[in-house]
């Protein structure tokens, strides 16, 4: 199955409590000491998803430039709010940084009720990464091409799931809108990141998704999907 790039991306973001400047605060700055202690990054979606790989290495780069433990946490659930409320609740000292993707702009646009003020709360700290999404297909699916898959679904309406990494994530509106361009009924399933939804993929459970390249490179070496 060949890979179809979507033009949308994942931006990877590294943030602060607001109360924090986007590097430290003058006081922060005279002293030699910080980081004093280990620093939590918490990362809004499972273990082994993309963001969680990217951010492994970056915590592991900072912990080495930093000469203090950086420890990863994965607090997943509402297209990321779960973690990112957590990170905004947290005390503004430096020691807990969220690291999310697009999701944390998405969110406000598309939940009535956020647990957090985006702009108030929390400060960017970095853009880290800007990742592809591929438009990726089950291997149960007969289809060999975009156009042979687009006549599979059309002949199929209503039959074929798509997954995401949860309601209002980018792999949840990119799949969406390439179903509404190409005339496609299809029905969402929302995981609690890619990771789950990546591994129903290749077990034929959903039938297509669009996905981060880096998150299903393995499973198209591997001929999984």
């Amino acid at each position: 199955m060949n890979i179809d790039f979507c033009r949308r991306t994942v931006l990877c973001t590294l943030l602060i409590g607001c109360a924090v400047s986007a590097v430290l605060p003058d006081s922060a700055r005279a002293q030699s000491t910080y980081p004093a202690k280990p620093i939590t990054m918490i990362v809004p979606f499972p273990a082994g998803g993309p963001t969680d790989l990217v951010a492994r290495v970056i915590g592991q780069k900072m912990a080495e430039s930093m000469g203090q433990q950086v420890i990863i946490e994965n607090r997943p659930g509402a297209n990321s709010n779960i973690g990112a409320a957590y990170v905004a609740k947290a005390a503004p000292d430096g020691y807990t940084l969220l690291y999310n993707t697009s999701a944390v702009t998405l969110s406000p646009a598309l939940y009535k009720n956020m647990p957090y003020d985006l702009e108030r709360d929390l400060a960017p700290v970095a853009l880290t990464a800007v990742v592809p999404l591929a438009l990726v297909i089950a291997n149960n699916v007969p289809a060999n091409t975009v156009s042979e898959f687009i006549a599979y679904a059309k002949a199929n309406p209503g039959k074929l799931s798509y997954g995401s990494a949860g309601a209002g994530n980018v792999t949840h509106l990119g799949a969406f809108q390439f179903a509404q361009a190409t005339g496609i009924d299809a029905v969402h399933v929302p995981y609690k990141g890619s990771a789950p939804a990546d591994t129903d993929l290749a077990g034929g459970q959903i039938q297509f998704m669009t996905e981060t390249i880096n998150s299903v490179m393995a499973f198209v070496k591997d001929k999984r999907i």
